[in-house]
């Protein structure tokens, strides 16, 4: 008799980055948000800006919805993990950019528009920010998200909120009512707009999320397979 093929092995589960410590970075600005933080320099001369969370798992998922930004060529955080004094804390590569003159200004520039399925995908309710600064203009003259901190299942800062299969943000972040700074970028948006920006992150595939939830998501291997 012929002998049955074995079965496949299961491909590995990617592994995390290793966190590397910014003990020895030194700071160069004072807090910048409404979260405990500040702006260092690294040992290379690089200057990031670094949050300290209270938790880990707050700080791996919004770590996790940079990167799914960026894997949607959306311009946001360039963010990573590090540590300091054992903690660990998101620290974003520091980039220049500066706020719209008004909301409406805002809603007109190039990529605003195009990132708001994402945005809404991502539940990401403080994409705008409550003072218009968390989505701000690059200096190429296009949109840059600057954080990502209330995306997922955490809010800006770091309450658990509400994230299931169910995208309620198409709608509550075009709500005046829901999130008036939203909507008041995003209430204009034709039906042609919102399905060319959901679009956008349609054409992320599956291993490519699972990917990257399994590498920087927050919990363990079940909590990470749920969240994909």
């Amino acid at each position: 008799k012929q002998k049955a093929a074995p079965a496949p092995a299961a491909a590995p589960s990617p592994s995390a980055p290793l966190i590397e410590p910014m003990d020895s970075w030194s700071q160069t600005g004072p807090q910048g948000g409404s979260n405990p933080g500040g702006r260092f320099k690294d040992a290379a001369g690089q200057e990031w800006y670094c949050k300290f969370p209270a938790d880990e798992d707050t700080a791996k998922a919004e770590v996790l919805a940079a990167k799914l930004y960026a894997a949607l060529g959306i311009s946001g955080q360039d963010a990573k993990l590090v540590t300091k004094g054992g903690k660990v804390v998101i620290a974003s590569k520091w980039t220049t950019v500066s706020k719209a003159s008004s909301p409406a200004a805002l809603a007109k520039v190039e990529g605003v528009a195009s990132g708001f399925g994402a945005d809404a995908w991502l539940g990401n309710w403080d994409v705008v920010g409550l003072a218009y600064d968390n989505l701000q203009i690059g200096a190429d003259g296009k949109a840059h998200r600057v954080d990502a901190g209330g995306s997922l299942m955490y809010r800006a800062q770091g309450g658990k909120k509400a994230f299931g299969n169910t995208v309620i943000e198409i709608d509550s972040l075009r709500d005046p009512k829901i999130n008036p700074q939203a909507a008041k970028v995003f209430g204009g948006m034709t039906e042609a707009d919102i399905t060319a920006s959901v679009a956008k992150f349609l054409a992320l595939s599956d291993s490519q999320i699972n990917t990257l939830v399994m590498m920087y998501g927050p919990g363990d291997d079940a909590a990470k397979k749920a969240l994909a």
